[in-house]
């Protein structure tokens, strides 16, 4: 039972306030919300459960990845699919109050934990960086999505200001070790796409803080999409040269 799974717990739950959101009038599309705004809830109380018996259990294990130098950052999976949840459901209040209030507490508390081992361990090394450490700050800019429907504005600041400022350092850092050492291992290939996140929920929890679509909004959305072209343009590059290899 991998942290990692949670995962899946976000992939799910944002496809489902996707198309809740997307075509509000398309019966199709909202059938499919629902499913996986239901499927997703299912699989986190399912992966909670079964977390915690890691924990009772196999505390040995948990604590292998608590102190491994990239599963540590997959730690605010759990925090981010809670907040999310809580967005999904902002219909019902009280439910949405306490996903949400969690989701907030366990993702301050994984970001204090996890930037502290970033600054005091001494077994990082620049190869140790990759775009899977960018989580725990984008847990920081999910933290409006529900925080402001249910009138948290300044907490929802706070928490979007730490995202915002450690997003634009960390990504000078990753940024240095893709362009000044070796390549990512294969099977961390995959979490390039999390480069899409800051930008993307960053966009969405501003303008939720702004109330507007303004221009630093715009900004971050270009920025965004200029990520997905390049990620795709990357990707069709490497598909040729190992055709042509």
């Amino acid at each position: 039972m991998p942290v990692t799974l949670f995962s899946i717990i976000m992939g799910l739950t944002g496809a489902a306030i996707a198309c809740r959101k997307a075509f509000p009038d398309l019966l199709l599309l909202q059938s499919a919300g629902f499913l996986f705004g239901v499927l997703s809830s299912l699989l986190l109380v399912t992966f909670l459960v079964m977390y915690g018996w890691k924990i009772l259990r196999h505390n040995d294990e948990f604590l292998h990845e608590l102190k491994h130098p990239v599963r540590i950052n997959f730690f605010p999976t759990i925090s981010i699919s809670l907040l999310l949840q809580s967005a999904y459901w902002a219909s019902w209040h009280d439910v949405a109050l306490a996903l949400w209030s969690v989701g907030a507490s366990l993702q301050l508390l994984f970001t204090l934990y996890i930037m502290s081992n970033w600054i005091h361990r001494d077994h990082f090394t620049i190869t140790h960086t990759n775009p899977a450490w960018f989580i725990p700050i984008v847990g920081n800019i999910v933290v409006p999505l529900g925080g402001m429907p249910l009138g948290f504005h300044e907490i929802s600041l706070f928490f979007f200001s730490i995202g915002l400022i450690f997003w634009f350092s960390l990504l000078t850092i990753v940024l240095y070790r893709l362009f000044f050492h070796e390549s990512l291992p294969e099977k961390l290939m995959p979490t390039m796409f999390i480069l899409l996140a800051p930008p993307s929920i960053g966009f969405i929890s501003y303008s939720e803080i702004a109330s507007s679509s303004d221009l630093f909004a715009h900004v971050i959305y270009y920025f965004a999409l200029f990520v997905f072209i390049l990620l795709m343009y990357n990707g069709n590059s490497d598909n040729k040269c190992d055709t042509h290899g």
